[in-house]
């Protein structure tokens, strides 16, 4: 019992410490306003468009993350400002904390996790842009059901899957959604699209070192094809953000996307 309570008293700690040095590192810009904006009369005068100031920092999100940087075709509330009539970072993140004005005053903005502008992340966030089209757009049913706009570089596993293939799996095991799991451990049916069973949670670099004449090498494989820890997942071949069919991370035309990876 002391043990465990010893563990958690561990726990709390490193979580307090972890969210404290977060929270001291969110974008402390005091000094630097120049990096950003055309001097200080114009606080909408900036060098470049927003995301590529974010991106110089941010530099670990792609594809898979929510789309950004580009004109939308429906409206949004008046909360997520466009920047010339394109969603961008700072639309559904402000820049700052607070600022100071040029009379010295200071505003805060009432801003929630990551600095969104909106009290709550994951679906609620979402609903507020895509409640109307949930239940008739693939894309953005998906996009909150996932419950995150953005995919983080480094991804932990969660006993044999990594969490984005857990996640995916949390709906598509024949609940809310088809079922890929076929009940062959690590191996997950495609049902008809393409008729067979597909492995994941398994090293990509050991299929390779068994058979090098049937596999392309790791470091040739396309950068959209993602692995996790060096283990396939849901995520290798499809994304939650997608337009492809089937949410792939690319077209499977002529096999292009099998043939990423496989050798004939």
């Amino acid at each position: 019992m002391k043990r465990l309570i010893f563990g958690l008293l561990c726990t709390v700690l490193i979580v307090t410490v972890v969210a404290l040095q977060f929270d001291s590192q969110v974008h402390q810009f005091e000094g630097r306003c120049l990096d950003c904006h055309i001097g200080l009369g114009n606080p909408n005068l900036l060098h470049r468009d927003p995301d590529l100031l974010c991106l110089e920092c941010h530099d670990d999100q792609d594809e898979r993350s929510h789309p950004s940087n580009f004109f939308l075709t429906q409206q949004v509330p008046e909360r997520f400002p466009l920047y010339q009539g394109k969603m961008t970072c700072v639309s559904c993140h402000f820049p700052h904390q607070s600022v100071v004005l040029a009379n010295g005053e200071e505003k805060r903005y009432p801003a929630g996790p990551f600095l969104l502008r909106f009290e709550q992340a994951g679906k609620m966030f979402c609903f507020q842009c895509h409640r109307t089209s949930f239940t008739s757009s693939k894309t953005d049913s998906h996009a909150i059901a996932y419950r995150r706009a953005h995919i983080e570089k480094q991804t932990g596993l969660m006993e044999a899957l990594d969490d984005h293939s857990t996640e995916c799996l949390s709906c598509h095991d024949g609940t809310l959604s088809t079922a890929a799991n076929n009940g062959r451990g690590a191996s997950w049916d495609h049902g008809q699209t393409i008729g067979v069973s597909h492995p994941i949670a398994v090293s990509y670099r050991d299929a390779y070192d068994r058979k090098p004449t049937k596999y392309r090498d790791p470091s040739l494989l396309d950068s959209r094809i993602k692995l996790f820890n060096g283990k396939l997942g849901c995520e290798s071949c499809h994304v939650p953000f997608g337009d492809e069919h089937d949410m792939l991370v690319m077209s499977n035309i002529r096999s292009r996307l099998c043939l990423a990876c496989h050798t004939i």
